[in-house]
């Protein structure tokens, strides 16, 4: 059953895929031999299974017979990929051997007896055109593995990568075709017949890899990714399939209350496993959603204390595109005596030679922009796309010009200038009743279009960056920059100064903790805090979303909002319901923090936690040291709504001697290396585990090396929080 399941689905993909290069590009031969290919390939799969269903020798003659046409098919299609060239005289040749392969099947002089035992194998007594043709087939596949090693030791850039995925693919089926349908019929053992189908659903995978990944046969997949990625998503049902055929027989024998049970248990399963699988295939075809309202929070971080106006677009540029899964954008600054804007950054997509797709993220300076054209660089204030802007400051949408009204004055212009920018909507960035800069966004990456939210999302993200972009603009002579830089210092001490300034004595528990700050006044908080009962203690860790003045406001009343409350003795879920009302009254929406509060009980041993949307909480069991738990903590963040108590839970850990817990803030996980890969929550788990059995003071530094060796030479963009607790 599981076989039959996967040749059936393994030949509607490959005839799927036939159908799909085709129509992309029906004019050029490597997709059209691919195609054929692939039908071929997709009949010989169909022959398997048909083999299996009827038992009829006919359809075990007809297998051998579509294999024969693989034969020419095949072979011009990697001739073609390959680059070589094909001439009138080698596609004969190569049609003239796969018809004098394909004629002899049907005959006894290929296959003189047959009785099929199962799906794809039988025994069966071979006549000398069976040998001559394993022959021929043997020598065709090592030909072809020669022409794809030898162009793969050639190549260079994205098509040495093609090659490598398709070669590779190739090589594996065919190495295990020679094998079962050559060596071992040779051999006089058929029983293995059906590897040879199994091997055709690796040979696809790793052509629709490099077909998504790498651009073959010139497939652009940033477009079409959504058939290819609704594919992958399917796969995920099949070993959930494969578990359910291979335990049926069993579950015939249960009664209904333990039916049920079963039923719900691999509900809950499979639900991990695709919760755990779907994002990852979501990220890789740049489907992804996200949540809008974290998406503000960060974009808004990442640029909210810059003050280089190219640091700024760079930052601002980067984080947008690669959140919103744009192919390009551009930000224009309003000029110095605010006649107009200039093209200050691009963002898009640059295909090269090789057919490599780059992202190229562009600033220009003002040398850069007096050797482009003035149209492609400037606007003036009387273009038609500022003067809307200028007068409504709201965001302006390709679609709705198109087929809206209001727009017919300026249809036409604004239409012409938005496709030579291959934008989509222009989004006002706003300070104070005023125009700052305008960015433009192009499609997205999956082509889904713009929603409503989406344009909720970057009306506010225009409010928030163009007060930074108000700021950068204003604050760019060094005596300012200078100023501006003591004024950071001055915030970062008064921020230390408001942590810890020595580690509590606990009956029962080691506590440790630190905070790297960042170049900018950053919003992390951490604390140890005294309870009514003198024998335990509060600790609470949080982050406050942006950077900047505001952020440091915030911490200090955060801590003096839990130091009172924890002081009243309330519950850790009471304390965060009491210091979110109080938030949500004195700050805007725009803003929020994280926060986890725990509570050590010492003679229960226990510790009772609570958390607004913060990180996880990292376990390693005096018990268990080859493993680190990792507990979702959950919740809601603070200051967004005035009730959260729907959000909040309160939740106990039970410590043994030896156990440790470590916190941190996302400035740990989002740590980014000159590659500008994040250090994240795997790597902070492995460096947990390896120091674990230190003590806790040695554990956190030792971690915090850890981080720091990771981002090398790369600018620390965000403070780097860490406690440590240990049960004695």
């Amino acid at each position: 059953m599981i076989l039959e399941a996967t040749i059936f689905a393994t030949s509607i993909c490959a005839m799927l895929l036939a159908i799909f290069i085709y129509v992309k590009d029906p004019h050029s031969h490597i997709n059209k031999s691919f195609s054929v290919a692939s039908l071929f390939f997709s009949l010989w799969m169909a022959v398997n299974l048909l083999t299996g269903i009827t038992k009829s020798a006919f359809y075990v003659k007809t297998m051998f017979a579509m294999a024969s046409l693989l034969f020419p098919t095949t072979q011009i299609f990697i001739w073609s990929f390959c680059g070589q060239p094909i001439t009138m005289i080698k596609r004969i040749l190569a049609w003239s051997i796969g018809f004098l392969l394909f004629v002899p099947c049907y005959t006894s002089f290929f296959i003189k007896r047959i009785e099929i035992i199962k799906l794809g194998g039988f025994e069966g007594e071979f006549g000398i055109g069976f040998y001559i043709w394993g022959l021929v087939i043997t020598s065709w596949i090592v030909y072809m593995s020669f022409i794809f090693i030898r162009t793969y030791i050639h190549s260079r850039g994205i098509k040495k990568s093609q090659i490598k995925y398709i070669g590779f693919g190739f090589i594996s089926m065919g190495t295990v075709a020679i094998i079962v349908d050559v060596v071992l019929p040779f051999l006089g053992n058929n029983s293995l017949m059906p590897l040879d189908s199994m091997s055709g659903l690796f040979y696809l995978a790793f052509t629709a890899f490099a077909i998504v990944r790498y651009r073959a046969m010139e497939i652009d997949t940033v477009i079409h990714k959504t058939i290819l990625w609704l594919f992958t998503s399917l796969w995920l049902l099949l070993p959930a399939y494969f578990v359910f055929a291979l335990i049926r027989p069993w579950l015939k024998d249960l009664n209904t209350i333990s039916l049920t049970v079963f039923a719900a248990a691999f509900f809950y399963i499979f639900l991990w496993y695709y919760r755990y699988f779907q994002p990852k295939i979501d990220h890789f075809f740049r489907r992804r959603k996200y949540d809008y309202q974290t998406v503000l929070g960060k974009i808004a971080e990442k640029i909210a204390t810059t003050i280089d106006i190219e640091d700024l677009t760079r930052k601002f540029l980067t984080e947008i595109c690669e959140t919103m899964y744009l192919r390009n954008s551009v930000l224009y600054i309003l000029s110095k005596n605010e006649d107009g804007y200039y093209l200050m950054g691009s963002w898009g997509s640059k295909r090269a030679d090789t057919l490599e797709q780059k992202v190229e993220l562009r600033i220009y300076s003002e040398e850069d922009r007096a050797k482009l054209s003035k149209e492609r660089t400037e606007l003036k204030r009387d273009h038609p796309v500022l003067a809307w802007l200028i007068q409504h400051r709201d965001i302006l949408e390709k679609e709705r010009v198109d087929i809206d009204s209001q727009y017919v004055q300026i249809k036409d212009v604004v239409l012409e200038w938005l496709s030579n920018q291959e934008l989509e909507l222009v989004v006002p960035l706003t300070f104070e009743g005023k125009v700052h800069a305008i960015l433009g966004l192009g499609k997205r990456e999956n082509l889904q279009a713009y929603t409503v939210k989406d344009l909720e999302l970057l009306k506010k993200l225009g409010q928030e960056a163009g007060a930074t972009i108000f700021n950068a603009l204003h604050y760019e002579d060094s005596l300012e920059k200078e100023r501006l830089e003591e004024e950071m210092r001055m915030g970062r001490q008064i921020q230390t100064a408001l942590l810890p300034q020595s580690m509590p004595q606990v009956t029962g528990l080691s506590v440790q903790g630190l905070m790297q700050p960042a170049k900018e006044i950053g919003g992390d908080y951490y604390d140890f805090i005294p309870v009514p009962n003198k024998d335990d203690i509060a600790i609470v860790i949080g982050d406050v979303s942006g950077k900047g003045v505001g952020a440091g406001l915030i911490m200090s009343m955060t801590k003096a909002t839990i130091h009172t409350l924890s002081r009243e003795g309330f519950s850790p879920k009471e304390i965060l319901l009491r210091a979110n009302e109080f938030l949500n009254q004195h700050i805007s929406e725009q803003k929020f923090m994280t926060l986890l509060y725990l509570l050590w009980k010492s003679k229960e041993r226990m510790m009772a936690y609570s958390s607004a949307g913060h990180e996880h909480i990292l376990i390693c069991r005096a018990s268990a040291r080859s493993q680190v738990e990792a507990i979702v903590s959950g919740g809601f963040m603070l200051g967004m709504l005035p009730d959260i108590g729907g959000y909040l839970e309160e939740k106990q850990i039970k410590l043994e001697p030896g156990d440790k817990i470590l916190l941190y803030t996302d400035g740990v996980t989002e740590a980014e290396n000159q590659s500008r890969d994040r250090f994240g929550l795997e790597r902070l788990k492995v460096a947990f585990l390896r120091y674990s059995s230190k003590p806790a003071d040695e554990l956190m530094h030792c971690v915090k090396d850890e981080v720091y060796a990771f981002i090398g030479g790369h600018p620390q963009y965000d403070d780097i929080t860490l406690v440590v607790l240990e049960a004695q």
